[in-house]
């Protein structure tokens, strides 16, 4: 409910008088994409209805850490494609996705993925959702400093401007409204593409090309790419602040081959590696 303060003058001199209270129902501004999408189905406070999901065909090094990390926050961690031949990344991560959301749209409304080898997560369900509900979009990904793949038509000169440097996409994570994601990539043919193409360089086509609706986390909200961009990131026990941004992520992806170790070391209170003492820098403050 609202309250309104309203004055009621009928004639002058005649009749006077001021309504001093109404209460009126308030309205909810529905997001754009609400209708017919889940958006807004439900409260941030619900975070149960968000999965977080990887992909991961065995077991490697960098799994233990994401469990560890999700363990850490609370947030439960369904792997799909254990066992799997891996037969590129369109197969096992797009195809992959499309069908565990297929068997579990009907338990969840949101989904977050993550890369399964080089990501940790910081965060709890709450605040990742709460995030991304604020973004207004029903697909966010994670954003990047480094244009890649740079095919024809997602070269740098494809995208639109940003107001960081991180302008471009990245596959490595992502939060999204589950039937609008599972609609859009219906219609967009998902279970007939070629298997070994970049998974990444197909949802940049469609991103640039407007295909769908599509945010990317250019303030590092959520997601936080490490490739290129490791300095970006502070330690401020107990959390990670990007230094350009301002912004606390809730997950970290060491993409590019950026060596995430070290920031998973201080994440679970692990001692680093004598070679990670000498290789990296950690950045306090």
């Amino acid at each position: 409910m609202v309250d309104v303060e309203m004055e009621l003058t009928v004639a002058r001199g005649q009749l006077g008088g001021r309504l001093r209270t109404l209460s009126i129902p308030s309205i909810s501004r529905i997001g754009r994409h609400a209708a017919g999408t889940g958006m807004g189905a439900i409260q941030p406070k619900d975070s149960s209805r968000l999965v977080a999901c990887t992909v991961a065909t065995r077991r490697k090094h960098g799994l233990a850490d994401l469990e560890a990390s999700c363990a850490r926050v609370g947030v439960p961690l369904r792997i799909y494609g254990k066992g799997a031949p891996w037969r590129g990344s369109t197969c096992n991560k797009l195809k992959g996705l499309y069908w565990f959301l297929q068997s579990n749209r009907n338990n969840y409304d949101y989904v977050l993925f993550t890369d399964a080898y080089d990501s940790v997560l910081v965060a709890g369900r709450d605040r990742i959702l709460e995030r991304y509900l604020a973004m207004g979009s029903p697909i966010l990904f994670s954003a990047e400093a480094n244009c890649f793949p740079a095919g024809p038509g997602q070269r740098p000169s494809d995208y639109p401007p940003s107001p960081t440097r991180y302008r471009f996409l990245n596959a490595g994570g992502m939060i999204a409204d589950i039937p609008y994601l599972l609609k859009t990539m219906t219609a967009l043919g998902v279970p007939n593409i070629p298997d070994f193409q970049s998974d990444q360089g197909w949802w940049a086509g469609v991103y640039v090309k407007k295909k769908a609706d599509i945010t990317l986390d250019h303030q590092c909200q959520v997601f936080q790419c490490l490739h290129s961009a490791r300095s970006d990131l502070a330690i401020r026990s107990p959390v990670f602040v990007n230094r350009l941004t301002g912004s606390t992520p809730c997950v970290i992806h060491g993409n590019g081959h950026s060596r995430i170790r070290p920031f998973a070391d201080h994440l679970l209170d692990r001692r680093p590696s004598l070679a990670g003492l000498f290789e990296d820098r950690l950045w306090y403050r």
